[in-house]
């Protein structure tokens, strides 16, 4: 049923929102969430898409450089071919490295964008544009992480490819 998703929808089943609830860890909302976010995790009104976000980042992650354990070939009904790998967590050093180099380009990305933040919340815009404003920095950072650690000997992955058509 997943692979019709992606086939019917062109974006994964995941990339809805509450579906990557499950593979959140909780406790890293309590000190993680809000080191990593400067404190604007504290500042969302509904912090669920960021919680999603964090997940898909430690999904790429995994993609990108965890240890490849199997590959499996399917054929749907309507007879497409698909390849699906599954790979264990990346290593801890990786893991370390990819979360700490966020860590440095969140401080370079943050810097000038704290005082935008500052003025919006001054001069009173509505709440909806100020945690969008949260929400473009943070995607504007994983951008940068991703292409600084992009693994290009495997496919790149996206849970959303409507904008590949």
């Amino acid at each position: 049923s997943n692979l019709d998703h992606v086939r019917d929808n062109e974006e994964s089943p995941y990339n809805q929102e509450g579906k990557m609830r499950s593979f959140y860890r909780e406790d890293f909302s309590l000190i993680g969430a809000e080191k990593f976010t400067r404190e604007d995790f504290n500042r969302l009104q509904d912090p669920e898409s960021f919680r999603r976000w964090f997940t898909m980042d430690e999904c790429w992650n995994i993609q990108q450089f965890g240890e490849h354990v199997a590959t499996e070939t399917k054929t749907d009904t309507h007879g497409n071919t698909y390849t699906i790998r599954k790979y264990k967590r990346e290593s801890d050093p990786m893991k370390w490295l990819y979360w700490t180099a966020g860590d440095i380009i969140y401080d370079f990305v943050d810097a000038p964008f704290d005082p935008l933040q500052r003025y919006v919340e001054s001069i009173g815009l509505p709440p909806d544009s100020q945690q969008t404003l949260i929400k473009e920095e943070y995607k504007m950072i994983a951008g940068i992480r991703r292409s600084v650690f992009r693994n290009t000997s495997r496919n790149p992955m996206d849970f959303d490819l409507t904008d590949n058509v």
